[in-house]
């Protein structure tokens, strides 16, 4: 399910790696006006990339056996969630507001631990509990940003800028969609090839693995 949501968080296209890069330039000219312009087209057309990467999801959760069907679901509202988060993220940190994009990202990483753990303690569906859990943090993170940031959206879609955006954007997100592929390629393996016992005792590995190399 974290490998879905992974690929699902580059839904975006690259407009968001775009956005990162010429909102600071159009800062650095004073052309307020066109930054606004970036930011509306920007936020929709994410909006609604997000809104079919995880429409096709859901449809997918129809098809594949029951034991994935509800956590596919849920994890199609994640990513949908995910899509505002991440744009949120970048808008701010495009705009100068490192303090408040960081306390929305702390907060983020304290709620959802906090909320993974609870629900799949209360569920009798683990998996699902923890997968409803992500999704509520990134709905309060999000509404949280929105409130102190304070941000308003102009129904507006200039298909000049998306495609300026896209075409900056492109070369980043095919280096970080690659390097995805080769981090999750041992899980799709996983996926395939072992059973629950083999899955413990490499998750155990990776555990240890990652405690040593915190300590040392």
């Amino acid at each position: 399910m974290n490998v879905i949501l992974g690929y699902g968080a580059n839904s975006h296209i690259g407009l968001l790696h775009g956005m990162n890069k010429t909102i600071p330039y159009l800062r650095g000219q004073n052309r307020t006006q066109k930054i606004e312009a970036v930011k509306n087209s920007i936020f929709w057309l994410n909006l609604l990339l997000g809104l079919c990467a995880s429409g096709i999801t859901m449809t997918v959760s129809f098809f594949v056996p029951d034991v994935y069907a509800s956590s596919l679901r849920i994890i199609a509202l994640c990513i949908f969630f995910q899509q505002i988060y991440l744009y949120l993220f970048c808008s701010l940190r495009a705009e100068n507001e490192f303090g408040l994009a960081s306390k929305g990202t702390a907060g983020f990483s304290i709620i959802s631990t906090t909320l993974v753990v609870l629900f799949a303690m209360l569920f009798s569906d683990r998996l699902s509990g923890a997968l409803l859990g992500i999704v509520c943090a990134l709905v309060i993170v999000v509404a949280y940003w929105l409130l102190k940031s304070r941000a308003r959206f102009t129904l507006q879609v200039d298909w000049h800028i998306v495609r300026e955006n896209f075409f900056v954007g492109l070369p980043i997100i095919i280096v970080g969609f690659i390097d995805m592929i080769f981090l999750s390629i041992d899980r799709w393996l996983i996926a395939v090839k072992l059973g629950e016992a083999a899955l413990g005792y490499y998750a155990i590995g990776i555990m240890a693995a990652s405690m040593l190399g915190f300590v040392t």
